[in-house]
């Protein structure tokens, strides 16, 4: 089962109440956990084994929003392949979003935009030409 959420204040880093809303999804038996609702992307945990992908950005989305530096104007595609033993692991891609450079027309972040944005979420993925990858036991 995976949860969708809504949930996250909007250009800001994950807050304790997510952390314990996401902890309680695990305990009610999840197998993962993607959130969106902040608006930018925000870090991945893994907890007791389970992802939790707290955002995924605005998606395409965008909109010319109160991105900074701080909490730039990118967002995430995720794919997780699944098979009879469960997930296999997610492949993420980094897009643009924000409209005041975007125009409206999301695009795929330049490599160095990617390994930034993708290396900032979580310490275990592994940056791939397009993207990256994250595993789990």
């Amino acid at each position: 089962m995976i949860a969708y959420v809504h949930w996250g204040q909007n250009y800001a880093v994950v807050r304790d109440q997510e952390r314990a809303w996401a902890q309680d999804l695990v305990g009610a038996g999840y197998d993962m956990v993607i959130g969106h609702g902040a608006h930018v992307v925000q870090e991945i945990d893994i907890i007791d084994g389970v992802p939790v992908v707290y955002s995924l950005g605005n998606f395409v989305f965008g909109t010319p929003g109160r991105f900074d530096d701080d909490f730039p104007g990118f967002g995430l595609i995720m794919t997780t392949p699944v098979d009879a033993t469960g997930f296999q692991g997610m492949t993420m891609r980094c897009i643009q979003t924000d409209n005041d450079v975007v125009a409206f027309q999301p695009r795929p972040c330049t490599p160095e935009q990617s390994a930034a944005v993708l290396g900032a979420l979580h310490p275990d993925i592994e940056l791939t030409p397009d993207g990256g990858v994250l595993r789990w036991d």
